[in-house]
């Protein structure tokens, strides 16, 4: 057995020995007594072969996720071959408004199409509106008017490479999640007005701020499979109590959807908590909603004013000196934006709804 592996040292046998072994675990998961991160151990060991060696193995799923991760941390930009837009108009579900779902299936889509030496365009849409374009800008605008360049059309790229939710408690995967954000996500012009209106409010005077994010309404209710489950809001408490004074932060800024979260940290941390402009989803109770994308706030432009109000929160969240949270998709983006530069970070890890 070998402790320790050069990848020259692995033949293309043997390679093909590792692979072999990952599918079958896949098909008859019954018959073998493993841990559920036997897959993720044979995927992390796959990433360390050349990517040259990866490429002959192409199709099989977890080589596939291999050579991604390869490609993404040597990106460097667009190169003179890439002369082919790929609009994408679909991706892996009906996206009726932005979340962050949509945005990690998109930029896995942004990186296979630039596996694929295409330049990537982002046209997915609901009630006519390019849902991307509402906040971000084109990661590759600046070659938009390059007229001689061909569109591929005809052609579903969907990307099975993205982040989970074990991304931030792996330094390699985070280190990689936040160059990707780093690259690709910019927001336009209009959300970052807005963005920075917020911060310059929440971060007046030099304020050393703790952000937390807390879910509730659907996250909670509904404790979907394969979820991280979310701490009690004890659980916080009995840790913010401890940081706040630890890392001498002056004020917590809270991201939450429900009115009554933010008035039981007011109960616990008086004076301390820093909110932004939102409207709250506690009507989601009252109404009986099974998912939060049902409440409405009867106002013009609602699902554009929602999709401002939460992603501004995320990017908040990634500018304050410290984060303390549940594990959930706007943490786990904020963790992104952030770049590694927090003080400190706690995600609570406490399993997966099942």
């Amino acid at each position: 057995m070998r402790h320790l592996i050069d990848p020259t040292d692995l033949t293309v046998a043997e390679t093909e020995q590792i692979v072999a072994r990952a599918e079958d675990i896949i098909a008859n998961r019954a018959k073998y007594s493993v841990l559920e991160y036997t897959l993720e151990v044979i995927e992390h060991s796959l990433r360390h072969l050349p990517l040259s060696l990866l490429r002959v193995f192409q199709g099989v799923s977890l080589v596939d996720k291999a050579c991604l991760y390869k490609f993404a941390i040597d990106f460097k930009g667009v190169d003179k071959v890439n002369k082919k837009f790929y609009i994408c108009t679909k991706g892996a579900y009906e996206y009726d408004f932005f979340n962050m779902c949509f945005l990690n299936n998109m930029l896995g889509i942004i990186l296979l199409s630039l596996y694929k030496g295409y330049i990537p365009v982002i046209n997915v849409r609901y009630a006519e509106l390019n849902i991307w374009d509402m906040f971000l800008k084109q990661p590759f605008s600046n070659y938009l008017d390059q007229s001689s360049y061909s569109i591929i059309e005809n052609e579903n790229i969907q990307s099975f490479f993205s982040p989970s939710f074990k991304s931030i408690y792996n330094k390699n995967d985070l280190k990689l999640w936040c160059k990707i954000y780093n690259n690709f996500v910019e927001l336009n012009d209009e959300t970052k007005n807005y963005v920075e209106r917020e911060c310059q409010d929440v971060f007046r005077d030099g304020r050393r701020v703790m952000g937390v994010l807390c879910r509730g309404t659907d996250y909670v209710t509904l404790k979907p499979l394969g979820h991280p489950i979310q701490p009690t809001l004890e659980q916080v408490f009995s840790l913010l109590k401890v940081k706040m004074k630890e890392l001498r932060m002056d004020y917590i800024y809270l991201a939450t959807e429900e009115k009554k979260i933010e008035e039981r940290f007011e109960q616990e941390f008086p004076g301390k908590i820093l909110i932004n402009k939102r409207s709250y989803y506690d009507n989601y109770y009252a109404n009986k909603c099974t998912y939060i994308r049902e409440v409405n706030f009867e106002r013009e432009n609602d699902s554009y004013y929602k999709g401002l109000e939460y992603f501004s929160s995320i990017v908040i969240l990634s500018r304050c000196q410290a984060l303390i949270g549940g594990n959930t998709g706007g943490s786990c983006a904020a963790m992104f934006m952030n770049n590694m530069k927090y003080e400190y970070a706690h995600l609570f890890d406490l399993g997966c709804y099942r």
